[in-house]
């Protein structure tokens, strides 16, 4: 067995030489190098092993214990007892250590902005929604039963056991169908979406993926600050290397305030503090966040990585934390993954996707590239129209060779940017630079042979170097180059890329360019398709590089243009406007008086929100009713298969639908604005808002000691002829208030006071006499009274062990005490409702006294007997 073990090291090390490939000069992580320092340890302990092969597990199977792992990167999860780690450690087979760290939820917004990266704009410009393609959310599970995804869930059998609301959000914010409200809809709401548990923070096997068609998985989560290429940075980078299209998308972090303590960039203030060693991959997308003024967060976790590559790759809105970033951008590769696979035929490399999102990106104007927001702000629209426009292109390169790609650039451009990205084979666990294949790209001009070398960015360990712009040269570190050009001149230009070092037989690489007109303005949100909620401040969105200022103004019901803002700068993308609390259709102009521009909106829709309610719920048929919104009638909706769908049209408030004929449980309604559908109502499950046929609730107090309230809510008075308040009598229920005249609109609340009490039990109901001639009564509710006993205690005598009740007038006014004979506290509590059972007291037979006290000081005394 040595004698293999040493021949598996020589060809290891043989096969590393062979590849350029580094073996890591530490075994361990600093946070494994802490815990062996400990003097008190655990007898077991999980750790993270990349090995040269999996025989390592032979001559220890009596001290390991397989948890996990990921062959294409010989990387295995295992617990054991802590005696044997540094001989494990120490075994040539095992090439690098670290701890098995817990995964934590990184915070979600409750809220989410769906224009600020134009997902609104692909859904209205683009017949993509995802629905061809099936997502992946590694974190808890979320609620497979949320009407939002109903129809697109698929069981791949590796969920985590326990369902979180961070999962929920998560798969809402990447594929939410908009079902329970217009606020839910997600940045692919086709996508079919499935779980899998975190635990294991190995990529799931290939055979998981390959076997559910999975192409994009969503990793929401981060553990502490790891500025490594751990095993688990190799396995990810491993996945998308054996998985062509496979897309791999990670939330930064939320430790942006914090100050690394370990690798090259420790010390230096909130830079390189992403959570996580398996954000330190080089094949997947790390993600920051942005609040609705695209302003980085402060949480918001930067790079750069480990050795000095670029990090996070993207940044996308999120309010509160990366996590919702994360999943906007997991969105966006869905679609683009959607949109190439219905124009191609086949799903499109992981490489080109990338290439795609990070190319078309809203990048910073002046220092393009940087480690707060990488390559820029995602842009869902111009990712899509990089892919329809076929802007793009694929091929591959031995070392020492040059492809060259001819790209004719017309007149009028503002900028033309291109990126090339590859997928690069797996680096070593612990190796001192990620990349491995080294692939350069340049750009020339054909006319004038002037060359555009990538954007690189200074990443020096010291602060004032890591926030210097970028520049112009060859790049050694990433697999990732964005060239720019400013006001190109048109004509005819080269793109060339050349196998600088390349240690496999070739390489692939995949290539996104983008072409920027001058002195565009194009309206961003809101679009014909929007709707904007009445009284409320919204931002006002477009796309532009112009930078002037100019006036805002608002057309409404195609009525006369009234100026809304004067002197906004072109250059912000957008400005906050409060629009009318009034339900109505617009139309937004801006005007641009130094380049005589005018651009007009599409026409939108402005909407009060409407607010479903069920009036009643009875056997054979419920009530739907609503608030009345200035409009041209309502559409109604109902909860089909995946989506809310069109039911009927209706110029009431209210509707009444009958059981067998209306199956679905969940609708929702919006009024009709200038033959335009305004905002929907969130929408509700009829059978669970507390009412039944007719009754809300009901309910009776004795109140002053000697009167009752009753008051009654009833969904509503639709069909409605008489309610009467009924009281118990000695010969049954009589009525002792009634109230008339309902059939027209009037209070679905009512109240009665009761003066003249009997002693002991009053009982009280409500019933509704229809219009049909059926009554229906509600349940039957209760007072005490005892006016010369505020509590009574019943049976008495009691025999022993039987059940005592106490009864008091008013909840939660008397306590009680409870003495023996010889004085003895035996119990003492609280009479917090009407009628309670005295808890379990062992008394033996005798006189008892109870002595009940009240908050207001008074006190009085009982006798109870137990035989």
């Amino acid at each position: 067995m040595r004698i293999l073990l040493v021949l598996a090291f020589v060809i290891c090390t043989i096969f590393c030489k062979a590849q350029n490939l580094k073996l890591p000069a530490k075994k361990i992580t600093p946070s494994l190098e802490l815990f062996l320092k400990r003097s008190i340890k655990p007898d077991s302990i999980d750790i993270l092993l990349s090995v040269q092969n999996f025989t390592v597990l032979g001559q220890w199977k009596k001290d390991v214990r397989f948890i996990s792992s990921y062959s294409p990167a010989n990387t295995i999860v295992c617990r054991i007892n802590t005696s044997r780690l540094m001989q494990l450690i120490n075994d040539t087979s095992v090439v690098f250590a670290d701890l098995l760290r817990k995964p934590k939820e990184e915070l979600a917004t409750a809220e989410f902005d769906l224009s600020l990266n134009q997902f609104n704009v692909v859904h209205r410009l683009f017949p993509f929604n995802g629905s061809n393609i099936h997502a992946s959310l590694k974190e808890q599970r979320f609620d497979t039963t949320d009407i939002d995804i109903k129809g697109r869930y698929f069981n791949s059998g590796i969920a985590a056991p326990s369902l979180t609301g961070h999962a929920s959000r998560m798969v809402t914010m990447l594929g939410g169908g908009g079902n329970s409200s217009p606020f839910n809809k997600g940045a692919a709401p086709g996508v079919f979406v499935t779980s899998s548990d975190f635990v294991n923070l190995l990529p799931d096997a290939d055979s998981i993926y390959q076997q559910y068609h999975i192409s994009i998985q969503n990793h929401s989560y981060g553990t502490g600050i790891e500025n490594y290429y751990g095993a688990d940075a190799a396995a990810f980078d491993a996945s998308i290397y054996h998985n062509n299209a496979l897309m791999h998308v990670f939330s930064s972090g939320n430790s942006g305030t914090s100050t690394p303590t370990d690798g090259t960039y420790s010390g230096i203030l909130q830079f390189a503090n992403m959570t996580g060693s398996f954000k330190m991959a080089k094949n997947i997308i790390t993600v920051g966040a942005v609040d609705s003024f695209n302003t980085v967060m402060e949480l918001s976790s930067k790079g750069p990585a480990y050795d000095g590559r670029v990090k996070p790759d993207l940044v996308a809105f999120g309010q509160d934390g990366s996590s919702g970033s994360a999943a906007l951008v997991s969105g966006a590769a869905t679609l683009v993954q959607d949109a190439y696979l219905q124009t191609h035929g086949t799903l499109p490399s992981a490489a080109l996707s990338k290439a795609v999102l990070l190319n078309s990106a809203d990048h910073d104007p002046v220092k393009v590239i940087n480690y707060t927001t990488g390559y820029g702000n995602l842009n869902a629209y111009e990712a899509l129209a990089t892919i329809t426009a076929n802007h793009f292109f694929e091929d591959e390169v031995k070392k020492g060779q040059t492809k060259s790609f001819s790209l004719d650039i017309p007149a009028n451009i503002a900028q033309f940017k291109i990126t090339l990205v590859w997928t690069d084979t797996p680096a070593i666990a612990n190796a001192p630079k990620a990349l491995v294949n080294d692939l350069d790209a340049t750009l020339s001009f054909s006319n004038t042979r002037e060359i555009w070398l990538p954007w690189v960015l200074n990443s020096s360990a010291n602060l004032d170097s890591l926030q210097l712009p970028p520049t112009r040269r060859i790049d050694t570190l990433n697999n990732v180059e964005l060239i720019t050009v400013d006001h190109p001149q048109p004509g005819h230009y080269i793109f060339e890329v050349k196998g600088s070092n390349i240690v496999t037989a070739d390489q692939k690489f995949a290539v996104a360019y983008q072409l920027d007109t001058i002195n565009h303005f194009t309206w961003t949100y809101p679009l014909s398709t929007d709707v904007l909620e009445a009284g409320k401040t919204h931002l006002l969105r477009w796309q532009s590089n112009i930078q002037d200022s100019g006036y805002l103004e608002c057309s409404y019901n195609n009525g006369a243009w009234q100026r809304v803002a004067s002197n906004i700068s072109v250059q912000n993308h957008y400005t906050k406007w409060t629009v009318p609390d009034t339900s109505i259709t617009a139309q937004l102009r801006f005007t641009i008086p130094s380049l005589n521009m005018i651009s007009e909106s599409e026409v939108f829709t402005i909407s009060k929100l409407t607010d479903m309610q069920v009036g009643f719920n009875c056997t054979d048929s419920f009530m739907l009713h609503w608030n009345n919104v200035q409009n041209n009638g309502y559409q109604l909706y109902q909860l089909g298969d995946q989506y809310m769908e069109p039911v009927s049209t209706i110029q009431d408030t209210f509707i009444v639908l009958q059981k067998s004929l209306s199956p679905t449980i969940y609708y929702a309604v919006a009024p009709k604005i200038n033959n335009r559908t305004g905002l929907k109502s969130y929408t509700i499950d009829y059978r669970t808002q507390g009412v039944d046929c007719y009754f809300q609730s009901f309910y009776v107090l004795l109140e002053r000691e000697n009167t009752a309230d009753l008051a009654v809510g009833i969904g509503s008075t639709y069909g409605v002829q008489l309610l009467s308040f009924q009281k118990y009598q000695k010969d049954g229920f009589s009525n002792i208030y009634t109230v008339a005249g309902l059939s027209g609109p009037t209070s679905t609340y009512f109240t009665f006071v009761d003066t003249v009490l009997t002693k002991g039990v009053n009982s009280y109901r409500v019933a509704l006499t229809l219009t049909n001639g059926h009554t229906i009564y509600s349940s039957t509710e209760s007072v005490f009274y005892f006016p010369d006993n505020p509590v009574i205690a019943f049976p008495n005598p009691v025999r022993q062990n039987q059940s005592l009740r106490l009864i008091a007038q008013q909840p939660g006014v008397y306590s009680v005490e409870i003495y023996d004979v010889i004085g003895k506290l035996m119990y003492k509590g609280q009479l917090k409702d009407i009628n309670q059972e005295l808890p379990a007291v062992s008394l033996s037979k005798g006189v008892y006294l109870f002595r009940f006290y009240s908050k207001s000081g008074e006190a009085f005394t009982k006798k109870i007997l137990v035989y």
